[in-house]
């Protein structure tokens, strides 16, 4: 399942039902993706996603932290990658973005809680992250996400009007 969900956000801005489509665009050269050749049909696909979910669904998790539905997996990912990944001499702090089409709100996992328009990006809307990677390996070794401007103020090594000193010490420091 988690490959095909990482394959449908390569294809970005393609449906999901035209993803298993086995025949060609019109508008295209590109062969159709037939993605249920590979062993899973379409209606099997959305049952799975319609009941996966992360995170939490109480109201006490989201007043603590209202990215407690991703914070852990990126928590986990940054922990991961420092017990496991001994970085090269040459590190690289830079940002990305998780495209995001969805909702826009609080207090609810199917919403996105802050979204971004970065004109420069691919993909220019969504949530970005701050991350520092291994230029030698091209692996990310560590991810922030950008929160918003009344965030930075909680950050360690803030200091007024600092964000992305802050940040790039942060990201070095893990």
């Amino acid at each position: 399942f988690m490959g095909y969900m990482i394959s449908l956000s390569v294809h970005s801005g393609v449906a999901v039902d035209k993803m298993w489509s086995k025949t060609p665009n019109p508008d295209s050269t590109l062969p159709p993706p037939a993605m249920g050749r590979y062993g899973m049909s379409l209606d099997r696909f959305k049952k799975l996603r319609s009941i996966l979910s992360f995170g939490p669904e109480d109201s006490e998790s989201f007043d603590k932290d209202e990215w407690c539905f991703v914070r852990p997996l990126l928590n986990e990912f940054n922990e991961h990658m420092k017990e496991s990944v001994v970085p090269g001499w040459l590190l690289g702090v830079d940002e990305s973005m998780c495209a995001w089409r969805g909702a826009v709100g609080k207090r609810d996992i199917k919403k996105c809680r802050h979204r971004q328009f970065v004109r420069r990006k691919p993909e220019p809307c969504g949530v970005e992250f701050k991350n520092i990677g291994d230029a030698l390996s091209g692996m990310i070794l560590c991810m922030e996400m950008v929160e918003g401007k009344a965030e930075d103020l909680k950050w360690e090594f803030y200091k007024h009007g600092e964000a992305a000193k802050a940040c790039t010490m942060r990201l070095a420091k893990n």
